[in-house]
């Protein structure tokens, strides 16, 4: 039971991160460039890097 509820509590945590990542990636992205979807192409190598250590830090959360 405890370790279901810490699951769905991480997922949350993941899922809202995700989220104000995407919004902050595309307010970024208009302003240097007219359309957020070519600068998002442009950087693949970015888009890989960002699961990892956004997981990672809102493991930390959930433990504390």
């Amino acid at each position: 039971m405890e370790l279901k509820q810490m699951q769905t509590r991480f997922n949350s945590i993941c899922h809202r991160v995700h989220l104000i990542d995407t919004l902050q990636d595309e307010s970024t992205a208009s302003q240097k460039h007219p359309s957020p979807r070519s600068s998002k192409i442009n950087k693949p190598g970015q888009e890989r890097k960002h699961p990892k250590s956004r997981l990672s830090n809102s493991r930390v959360y959930v433990n504390s």
